[in-house]
């Protein structure tokens, strides 16, 4: 596993305060600090700190490496909109972004830099007018996918001898981007029905009643993973387009825990 507790300031958007105030402001700050090791529970603050401890599939490892990209000691770009209430109900979504910046497929390389640049971010730190810590509602947690997936479709086809023929045909492309993390979908009795990126225990789950002087870690683990269509293109990325089931576990496996000390 591989974590990243480096981070920079970031722009902060506090809703109903214009920007200036969010910024200057001592009540509210992102602090662009070391929280895995220096940021103690002082008391008067609450910090809120993103833990990154995903990892990626050797399988996929390989195929980076066979396009020029050694991606071994890289880390997945993860990120996610996390809303903080404060006492007074107003909040802030701080939108949380970890992971290596060059983690993608080199002929995607300039395309990419939109997200890719974008400046790491792992904790907020606020007055103790923090009330609640939660994922903002309707938002997902997103994984970046840094290599192109080749989209197959199977066709039926009629042979000049008057043979039915089954094959694979190209159909389009998957680009390298940020992906949605979505849950598993389930029944009325709670059976999963489509296994998708994140069980539904295993969801972010909202901190309530936050005190004073807490540290709110939200910590995400899991595997990158794309899907390899064997025996059709086995070495390179690459999916049925009708296999709902693979489709919808594009991007991998991976679990959020939350916890206030």
């Amino acid at each position: 596993m591989h974590s990243d507790w480096n981070s920079t300031f970031r722009f902060l958007r506090r809703r109903g305060i214009g920007w200036w105030l969010a910024i200057s402001c001592p009540a509210v700050f992102i602090c662009g600090c070391n929280t895995g090791t220096t940021i103690s529970n002082a008391p008067g603050h609450v910090v809120v700190a993103f833990n990154n401890q995903t990892d990626i599939d050797e399988k996929l490892l390989n195929y980076l490496a066979s396009v020029g990209l050694d991606a071994s000691s890289m880390l997945p770009r993860v990120r996610v909109d996390v809303r903080i209430t404060f006492t007074d109900q107003s909040f802030t979504i701080v939108e949380f972004v970890t992971g290596s910046e060059n983690l993608v497929e080199p002929d995607y390389a300039a395309q990419a830099s939109t997200d890719l640049d974008q400046p790491p971010l792992n904790n907020f730190v606020g007055n103790c007018d923090v009330a609640r810590v939660e994922l903002d509602p309707g938002a997902s947690a997103e994984i970046y996918i840094p290599a192109e997936i080749i989209q197959y479709q199977l066709v039926e086809t009629t042979s000049q001898g008057g043979q039915t023929v089954t094959d694979f045909e190209q159909r389009g492309v998957i680009n390298p981007a940020f992906r949605p993390l979505q849950v598993d979908e389930t029944d009325d009795r709670g059976h999963v029905t489509l296994r998708r990126n994140i069980g539904v225990r295993d969801v972010l789950s909202p901190v309530p009643d936050v005190i004073c002087g807490s540290n709110v870690v939200i910590t995400v683990n899991g595997t990158l993973t794309v899907p390899f269509l064997d025996p059709v293109s086995q070495d390179v990325p690459s999916v049925d387009q009708d296999d709902e089931e693979t489709n919808a576990q594009i991007g991998g496996r991976f679990e959020f825990n939350v916890s206030v000390q």
